[in-house]
């Protein structure tokens, strides 16, 4: 199995802090569910004009690809049965030009089942759009959410339209969390036509989901994973932590990492299977600081608490550059950069500048800077000389790095 994360969990983020990050963090693929503002991903930067073959091609040097576009295409809305067709239509074509090899379609608008559904306007409307989506070599997927998570009625509904080019996203929580059906129920009943999956956790506060970060809730994902293991699934699974919808849950920078740690202990938990070992439970998420508090701390101290409490975890990983460091490795690179500014003679209060690009070592002298007490001095990488001279002299530098 791969690894994906949904872009609704970084609602936040630029195109370009999303893929790096699925490169640093060791992940296969992305979802696409909108960036940044515009949640329509044909209409998303990337994704348009001069800039999509760009994106085609930075993908393509950091081995990762788009795993599935996901709309909010509802086949049961019957008002506007062209707009319809039309956002699926679009949707199909760009994933064609991508390259990617799903477009995951709603049956049901909802999570849960909040009213009726006409099964055989949805099954209309997928008819029309997989012919299109047979054409272009792409699969629709329809995702097992609101009167659609019980997957007796989605099989239903798969063997009606009778198309190879469509299939079914599994989204985990929905059939257990709506339907408290069992993870061997769900493969039982839908196992063939899965293609894709989305996974998060939740508990239920007040009668509703409370979602949580992976392992924090309830939602059997082993005895899911397990289950999928048992019919050769090789496809993604993918985190879709809802961010976009609840500002509340976790920042993308927690939830991501995290999901990534939850599924190699997966992984683990496997291989300690085949060999009758017993290993840990699955270790979770932790902050050392409280979410959106000032804390009464240096820079070096903050360095020295989160390398003593988090060592052997990546603080940096260039995805273009050959630098790789834990949070230990890089705080005795500090710690030695720090030495040799005082062997310098810099000393608490003086001026230091930078005048570098993208560099490791830009955050290599910044950080002894400030451990030292000294004072950073950004400088302009594209400054011409008298520019710098002047920027210098008037933030009284005493040394340039």
């Amino acid at each position: 199995m791969k690894l994906s994360f949904s872009t609704i969990g970084s609602p936040e983020w630029s195109w370009n802090e999303i893929y790096s990050m699925a490169k640093d963090l060791g992940y296969n693929g992305i979802e696409i569910r909108g960036v940044g503002n515009e949640i329509r991903a044909a209409k998303a930067k990337p994704f348009t004009g001069s800039e999509l073959p760009k994106t085609i091609s930075t993908l393509k040097q950091l081995d990762l690809e788009i795993v599935c576009f996901c709309s909010s295409c509802c086949l049961s809305d019957n008002i506007d049965k062209r707009a319809i067709l039309s956002e699926g239509y679009e949707y199909i074509e760009l994933a064609s030009k991508v390259g990617a090899k799903y477009v995951r379609l709603l049956g049901d608008r909802e999570p849960n089942v909040t009213g009726k559904i006409d099964d055989a306007v949805v099954v209309s409307n997928l008819k029309y759009l997989a012919a299109f989506a047979e054409y272009k070599n792409v699969t629709i997927l329809i995702e097992t959410n609101g009167v659609y998570a019980d997957t007796k009625r989605i099989k239903q509904l798969i063997e009606q339209v009778d198309s190879e080019n469509v299939g079914v996203l599994w989204d985990i929580h929905h059939p257990y969390r709506f339907f408290n059906e069992q993870p061997s129920q769900t493969i039982a009943n839908i196992g063939k036509y899965i293609k894709h999956v989305h996974a998060k956790d939740s508990i239920m506060v007040d009668a509703k989901p409370c979602y949580k970060i992976m392992g924090d809730g309830d939602i059997p994902f082993y005895s899911a994973f397990d289950a999928l293991n048992e019919i050769g699934y090789n496809g993604y699974i993918s985190l879709e932590w809802v961010k976009r919808w609840n500002a509340n849950l976790e920042d993308a920078a927690i939830a991501f990492p995290q999901f990534v740690q939850y599924m190699n202990n997966y992984f683990s938990h496997l291989k300690a299977e085949r060999v009758t070992q017993t290993i840990e439970a699955p270790a979770k998420g932790k902050r050392i600081f409280e979410k959106d508090i000032l804390i009464d701390l240096t820079f070096g101290q903050v360095l020295d608490k989160v390398a003593k409490e988090f060592p052997n975890q990546f603080a940096f990983k260039y995805t273009t550059r050959d630098y790789t460091r834990t949070y230990k490795e890089f705080q005795q690179e500090v710690n030695t950069v720090s030495k040799m500014l005082i062997a310098m003679g810099v000393k608490a209060g003086d001026h230091v500048a930078v005048w570098s690009t993208n560099y490791p070592h830009w955050y290599l002298t910044f950080w002894a800077t400030v451990r030292i007490g000294a004072v950073l001095v950004t400088v302009n990488s594209s400054y011409k000389i008298h520019e710098a001279q002047y920027l210098l002299k008037q933030s009284d530098t005493s040394t340039l790095v």
